[in-house]
């Protein structure tokens, strides 16, 4: 096997993990809220689904401990977008589309991270070291969104975490061209 031939390999590979990403998306759409059995991945070897209250001050992910990979943010029950949801002080990510509220199903959020666990504190901490420069949902602008939205974490495959970087770019960029979510780049 050559060099190309293991590359479109990899790619189709990573090709069929995004298509099983967005059926696992979609039967959360249809209320189906466990995973179909017959779905399997190439590069990531788990789904992680947590839904947080609203009236939640502390988080804790220790299920996403020492885990990499790819999380989505899927609004569960509608809710209004707050004026000042865009402030240029608020952080880099804003809406993308024109509109005053999410439904059940939107997709809010796509991203990556080697630590989920701390990255998914990042969104949700409103402390001085708070780092993330993406969707932050701590001003209070977004504070609402808490407690209506469910985020699911695709865990890489502990064989593929050196390749994390080059796996969850190419992953990413797939489904926010395929989802096209309502916050971010």
């Amino acid at each position: 096997m050559n060099f190309d031939d293991i590359i479109n390999e990899f790619n189709k590979a990573l090709e069929e993990d995004c298509a099983n990403i967005i059926k696992e998306i979609d039967n959360f759409k249809i209320n189906v809220l466990k995973s179909e059995k017959n779905i399997s991945f190439n590069a990531f070897n788990k789904i992680i689904p947590i839904t947080l209250t609203s009236q939640q001050t502390t988080y804790e992910f220790t299920e996403l401990k020492n885990e990499s990979g790819i999380y989505v943010f899927v609004i569960n029950s509608e809710c209004v977008i707050c004026e000042g949801f865009n402030k240029p002080d608020s952080c880099r990510a804003k809406l993308r589309k024109q509109k005053t509220s999410f439904s059940k199903g939107d997709i809010l959020y796509i991203g990556k991270c080697g630590q989920l666990d701390s990255r998914m504190k990042s969104h949700l901490d409103d402390s001085v070291t708070n780092k993330v420069s993406s969707l932050k949902l701590t001003t209070p602008e977004r504070k609402n969104l808490i407690g209506n939205f469910t985020i699911y974490s695709f865990c890489l495959r502990a064989e593929y975490k050196n390749y994390y970087s080059m796996i969850a770019t190419k992953v990413e960029r797939t489904l926010r061209d395929k989802l096209n979510p309502d916050v971010g780049q």
